[in-house]
């Protein structure tokens, strides 16, 4: 009994600290124990080794802790948007702590973490939660896709004492794109990365948020010019027409929203349907869960590189 009144009292004191330390305005207190610095997309931040009470607003990140067994260390994180690859994130023991654009700041207070990680969603709240815990911003750049992606796991490996662990599955993620990049290189289509929501169309090309298909795995872009912007190049199907694209690579945002997918026939109408990708029976639908939600994860990005394989390997 003594042994358990102990430690309820040192939580109800940890959590105090951390209450008093959020509404003093300040940072969160530093670590005790060994840390490292990581540099990250908001800033530089000392955290801690082998973090047990982490909240993460990233659902790459989850991928990544999950490829590692480190799920137990998990306290919460955002459940509007978990895909089905990682569904099991979705219940207890998990708390769910807000949206990937709102953190629930007085639920994650409550839990006393050790370390709170973001990504672009949750960057306006850097700050506050950085009041809470050491908070690092993990967000992959656009500019950098592969150097920031291998850099944000490197320093998860190094984080939770996996270096070795991570530096293969690294070392596997680059022999698939070397392949992927051979094969694409030799199929030399002309390639259209297309979003479409609630009908409205978006093209993607090189520097996007999709650009590791053009900008690491080599598929030819159908305008090497296209304007970038975070959600896309608003286009019409007369652009489809004109650019006549040899391959269609399609994420479909509606399934993200609605949990139902576009009707095909929506998508390829009749317009489409005068395109080369169409009459080839190239038009290829990819994981929207994927490519939209988890970005920065080893798991998702193996997934991602082994989708254009595929639709690489299957185009006429």
């Amino acid at each position: 009994m003594k042994k358990i009144l102990s430690l309820t009292l040192a939580g109800a004191m940890a959590l105090a600290f951390t209450f008093t330390a959020y509404a003093a305005g300040g940072r969160a207190a530093a670590p005790t124990g060994p840390t490292i610095t990581v540099n990250h997309m908001s800033g530089t931040t000392e955290v801690p080794i082998n973090p047990t009470r982490v909240v993460v607003f990233d659902l790459g990140i989850l991928d990544t802790m999950e490829a590692l067994g480190l799920e137990r260390y998990i306290v919460g994180l955002p459940m509007s948007l978990i895909p089905s690859s990682l569904a099991k994130f979705g219940q207890a023991p998990f708390i769910n702590m807000g949206t990937l654009h709102q953190p629930n700041v007085e639920l994650i207070v409550q839990h006393s973490p050790d370390l709170i990680i973001i990504s672009g969603r949750a960057r306006p709240a850097f700050d506050e939660l950085s009041r809470i815990a050491p908070t690092i911003d993990l967000a992959i750049d656009n500019d950098d896709i592969m150097g920031s992606f291998k850099r944000n796991n490197t320093y998860l490996g190094r984080i939770f004492s996996r270096e070795a662990e991570m530096a293969a599955i690294l070392a596997g993620i680059d022999a698939q794109i070397a392949e992927v990049t051979q094969a694409a290189r030799a199929l030399n289509q002309e390639t259209l990365i297309l979003m479409h929501n609630q009908g409205a169309l978006r093209a993607f090309g090189p520097g996007s948020r999709f650009g590791l298909i053009h900008d690491v795995l080599g598929m030819v872009p159908v305008d090497p010019d296209l304007p970038v912007a975070s959600h896309g190049h608003v286009i019409s199907n007369e652009f489809i027409v004109a650019h006549n694209p040899g391959v269609m690579l399609v994420v479909d945002r509606n399934y993200i929203t609605d949990r139902v997918a576009t009707p095909r026939h929506d998508i390829e109408n009749e317009l489409v349907q005068l395109t080369r990708a169409y009459a080839n029976n190239n038009i290829f639908y990819l994981n929207t869960e994927l490519w939209y939600i988890v970005v920065g994860g080893v798991q998702g990005k193996s997934a991602k590189i082994a989708e254009i394989g595929n639709a690489v390997r299957n185009a006429n």
